[in-house]
């Protein structure tokens, strides 16, 4: 499994990267184990401000505005059925993240890298089933670094 994580220009005492990546690891890892290839999935993981991910989202797709998540498909780019293990990479933005979160910063940036992850194997939101089905894989993803379908580590049952 390939997977690299950058940290652009955010302020990282408001989260724990280690943690965000010990879970984006997990989550790739699951996906790589259910999709039965024979080589291992290379994911990036790029972690932002407003500004860049405004300017990712303008170039890529038209829109003059933050977002919380990107995913680029190399899947789906030209030649990306060569490579079927390049997924491609996840842009977060941290300051839109915080700014909805109803959660911790942490469980809301891994309940964005799963839904990311999402969208690069494929999964799509564009119609209820769609919608129902991309929910049920990011919970999946989730639960394999327990955590909750928003995010929140799973809390154990006690004894």
């Amino acid at each position: 499994m390939g997977f690299e994580i950058q940290i652009g220009d955010v302020d990282t005492t408001c989260f724990n990267p280690a943690h965000i990546e010990i879970a984006a690891q997990t989550m790739v890892h699951a996906a790589d184990s259910s999709e039965g290839l024979s080589v291992s999935f290379e994911v990036g993981l790029r972690l932002t401000n407003d500004a860049e991910i405004r300017e990712l989202n303008h170039d890529f797709r038209g829109i003059d505005a933050p977002t919380d998540v990107l995913a680029f498909a190399l899947r789906e780019a030209p030649g990306g059925e060569a490579a079927p293990h390049l997924l491609g990479d996840i842009v977060i933005s941290v300051d839109t993240a915080r700014r909805q979160t109803k959660q911790s910063l942490d469980s809301e940036l891994c309940f964005l890298f799963a839904h990311g992850l999402c969208h690069l194997l494929g999964y799509d939101h564009q119609s209820n089933d769609e919608q129902a089905a991309m929910d049920a894989r990011c919970a999946q993803l989730l639960a394999t670094a327990h955590l909750t379908a928003n995010g929140e580590l799973r809390k154990e049952p006690s004894a």
